[in-house]
């Protein structure tokens, strides 16, 4: 059950990094550009296959590329329109 929670969650923050990007108007290979690693490290961030950990500080990073929170990148809680989001990505 607890590993289940955190595959949602590890989901949520995907989505959240997705929205982000998206709302910035940055492509994959910009973002990688700004945060100085390889667009497929960028490109798997956005899909299933990696996150960095909380201890990493390029979540601080990203947050600030991104200019936001930490909160904000890790918020766990979605409208119901951004679950829905969610099962179809």
């Amino acid at each position: 059950m607890l590993r289940e929670r955190d595959e949602v969650d590890k989901m949520r923050v995907k989505w959240h990094f997705r929205k982000y990007l998206a709302a910035r108007n940055l492509t994959i290979q910009d973002f990688a550009e700004k945060a100085g690693v390889h667009r497929n490290t960028v490109s798997r961030w956005r899909g299933n296959d990696y996150l960095p950990s909380i201890e990493d500080s390029m979540l601080a990073r990203i947050c600030v590329l991104l200019s936001i929170s930490l909160e904000d990148l890790l918020e766990l809680e979605v409208n119901e329109a951004e679950a829905e989001a969610l099962t179809k990505n």
